[in-house]
């Protein structure tokens, strides 16, 4: 039989000691939620950083102009700055 070595039994411990969806102590008919959650905020930043990538390229393609361009990063800016504030 074969031994396991020393950083593979690290890796596997830390590996079960992590904690990416943060739902220790609570109470478990919050727990499938909050992973869903979790996922939704994952694949909503994924597809914004692809999106927020092309986006001017895309409108410059389309013969979109400089002003354009600004008015529609600064008003992503400040709805982005809004947003928190209930």
């Amino acid at each position: 039989m074969k031994k396991k070595s020393h950083w593979t039994h690290n890796i596997r411990h830390w590996l079960a000691q992590t904690d990416p969806y943060v739902i220790r102590g609570t109470e478990k008919r919050f727990r499938p939620g909050m992973i869903h959650f979790w996922w939704y905020g994952f694949f909503l930043s994924t597809s914004g950083a692809f999106i927020g990538s092309y986006l001017t390229l895309y409108l410059l393609a389309l013969g979109a102009t400089s002003t354009q361009i600004g008015a529609l990063a600064s008003i992503a800016s400040f709805f982005g700055m809004l947003l928190p504030i209930p």
